[in-house]
């Protein structure tokens, strides 16, 4: 249930970032740089916030998540490099280009 809390704030935070980033963007267009520059703020306040909201996710919560939808089910790695150690990782690669 976190984990969709979670997803679902950063649904919200995702839509009022594209919404900021548009308003910036018009505003520097117009030459309103002083809206510019606080709807920039904003942007940035968002952003701070989804990042917020992935380091909470990433700390666990996405996990226990998983592990509740599958329980006694085997992970596969996750991270960088986890396709290396996963046996036919390249044929299924190949097979989808």
């Amino acid at each position: 249930m976190d984990a969709c809390l979670i997803a679902a704030g950063q649904r919200a935070e995702h839509y009022e970032m594209a919404a900021y980033g548009s308003l910036v963007a018009w505003a520097e267009a117009m030459g309103h740089t002083e809206a510019a520059k606080l709807l920039q703020q904003n942007l940035e306040e968002e952003k701070a916030a989804d990042k917020k909201l992935s380091d909470l996710a990433e700390s666990g919560i996405n996990q226990s998540a998983a592990d509740a939808a599958h329980p006694g089910e085997e992970r596969e790695p996750v991270g960088a490099g986890a396709s290396a150690g996963r046996k036919g990782a390249s044929s299924t690669k190949a097979g989808r280009r």
